[in-house]
């Protein structure tokens, strides 16, 4: 046998018994997706700190382990949701999933696997119960998202792009389809009938958890319906003179109600930023730093405690103000991603969530990754 065949098996003898306490931690590169969290008010590069992790696993193998760190790196955002009595907790839409984090977004847990969730809704009062839609069917879970069962099939194919439950009367459980019709469950989504039709798909349901029978339906582009009585009138709150002022206004990119007032609206639309603090019997635009109808709203966020502070994103920038818009600050993101979600604390001010999401582009639009 030759020295050097001797000199090799000399070395395999030393590195066996060693080789079983061999730890290797991997993790695929760091993508710049997924959360990221603020906690000092500021909305500079330096004061985000990524917020993805999942699980750190073993995996074992024949002679070695390794150490697996699970994330949601790579995850688009489309939406971040509190729960309504604790900020701690929240719950991602992404295209990987249905994700909740219960301490501020240290941990994310998945509780649903579906890549094309719509709209999620929160119960008032008992954590345990989600209303979830997917293509043309609601999902309801009584257990926090450890089961869930389907309780509506829209059989007209047509889908379901959001969901919003009555915080006076969780019985209440409002759906709005893609063929502009308003549906309404009064048993906690055991029956269902139609509220109204709307000529229009809809995208977005709110309801003024100050006073219930105040709803808004928002469409794709015919503006804004509101009922003060549960459903029976409708009214558009965007008339033609408002449409005539700011032209570009039924393209609406982000809205909200703003709870610093009665009954108030904040929406950023294709004309700019505008709110109505009247529940849309008048409307102000915000001065912005951008021209009107020169921009794409990616997402939107108010301090629930001070509306003074307002913050938007764009596809490459953060904005804030701090004073209804008299002046702006406005910064780089820590990720080359767009940030299409963005959320105040419920508790504490200075602490902002923000969701982003890589877009290819392509001929006709920038289009999301992985949906």
């Amino acid at each position: 046998m030759s020295k050097k065949i001797l000199f090799l098996i000399t070395i395999l003898i030393l590195i066996l018994p060693l080789s079983g306490c061999i730890t290797i931690k991997t993790q695929k590169d760091a993508p710049n997706g997924g959360i990221f969290k603020a906690v000092d008010g500021a909305i500079g590069v330096e004061s985000w700190q990524q917020k993805n992790f999942i699980e750190q696993i073993e995996i074992k193998k024949f002679l070695s382990k390794k150490t697996e760190v699970r994330t949601i790196d790579l995850a688009n955002i489309k939406e971040i949701i509190f729960d309504p009595q604790e900020s701690q907790i929240l719950y991602i839409i992404t295209n990987q999933g249905l994700h909740v984090s219960y301490d501020g977004a240290e941990k994310w847990t998945k509780i649903h696997p579906a890549g094309n969730i719509s709209s999620l809704a929160t119960h008032p009062s008992d954590r345990n119960i989600l209303y979830l839609a997917v293509g043309n069917l609601i999902y309801k879970t009584w257990d926090a998202g450890n089961q869930w069962q389907n309780i509506y099939t829209e059989a007209t194919g047509a889908g379901i792009n959001s969901l919003a439950i009555d915080s006076y009367d969780a019985r209440k459980v409002y759906a709005g389809r893609s063929d502009g019709t308003l549906i309404r469950s009064l048993d906690n989504g055991d029956s269902w009938d139609v509220v109204e039709k709307f000529d229009n798909p809809i995208n977005k349901i709110l309801i003024n958890k100050n006073d219930t029978r105040i709803i808004y339906i928002v469409t794709q582009d015919k503006g804004v319906f509101k009922t003060t009585d549960l459903g029976a009138n409708w009214q558009d709150i965007i008339n033609s003179e408002v449409k005539k002022e700011y032209k570009g206004i039924t393209t609406i990119y982000q809205i909200m109600l703003n709870y610093a007032h009665r009954d108030a609206i904040l929406m950023a639309t294709n004309y700019g930023l505008v709110e109505s603090l009247d529940g849309g019997q008048t409307w102000q635009a915000f001065n912005l730093l951008s021209a009107p109808n020169s921009m794409v709203f990616y997402s939107l966020a108010v301090n629930p405690q001070n509306d003074n502070y307002i913050y938007y994103g764009t596809k490459n920038n953060i904005y804030k103000t701090t004073d209804r818009g008299g002046t702006w600050i406005t910064q780089n993101l820590p990720t080359s991603r767009t940030p299409t979600s963005l959320k105040v604390d419920l508790d504490d001010g200075q602490i902002i969530y923000m969701g982003v999401t890589k877009f290819e582009e392509k001929k006709g639009g920038l289009f999301r990754s992985g949906l």
